[in-house]
């Protein structure tokens, strides 16, 4: 399905509400049957693309809502759930694979007190192929005070789901314009 449809920019329904706004004022000032059909036919489109846009979940929406659901399951330290969202294929630079990633969480410190994510932007995302998103967001070590700015790749797997497959942490002012840090225990 095409992402315009199911995803489209804040910008798309700025517009399509202007044109619906327009469209009734005209037929306020002159109740015409014509402009009554323009505006309903035009406000009947605007509803049904706001109806199919809401109702279908996006590849950018579906890594969002994976991403917040996995920061919950750190904050309630529920391994299990959060690693319904990672791949199998998951890889982390240095060679750090699920199972590994795993671990470290099971190993995470008393002071850590999960993670929190915030500032999802649609600017941030990279749609890499059809079966590939990459989402930009910060991240934060709670109980640690530490903020990265977090970029996390989502692959679509057999059975329909995205899966986060990577992730790279970067000083939050500069974003992704300087090399990714090094974080002790991830490689």
């Amino acid at each position: 399905m095409p992402r315009s449809l199911i995803d489209p920019p804040v910008t798309v329904f700025l517009f399509l509400g202007t044109l619906v706004i327009i469209l009734g004022a005209l037929w306020y000032r002159e109740p015409t049957r014509r402009a009554l059909v323009r505006f309903a036919v035009v406000a009947a489109l605007v509803g049904g693309y706001w109806l199919f846009a809401a109702v279908f979940e996006s590849p950018r929406e579906e890594a969002v809502r994976r991403m917040q659901a996995m920061a919950d399951a750190s904050v309630a330290r529920n391994l299990d759930e959060l690693f319904k969202h990672v791949s199998k294929k998951f890889q982390y630079k240095g060679g750090l694979d699920a199972a590994g990633l795993r671990a470290s969480a099971e190993r995470a410190p008393a002071e850590w007190g999960g993670a929190a994510v915030s500032g999802f932007d649609r600017d941030e995302v990279v749609y890499v192929d059809d079966k590939t998103v990459k989402i930009g967001f910060l991240a934060t070590a709670k109980g640690l005070g530490v903020v990265f700015w977090c970029v996390a790749t989502f692959q679509k797997e057999s059975d329909g789901a995205y899966r986060l497959v990577t992730f790279l942490l970067y000083n939050p002012i500069q974003k992704d314009t300087v090399a990714p840090e090094v974080v002790p225990g991830l490689g």
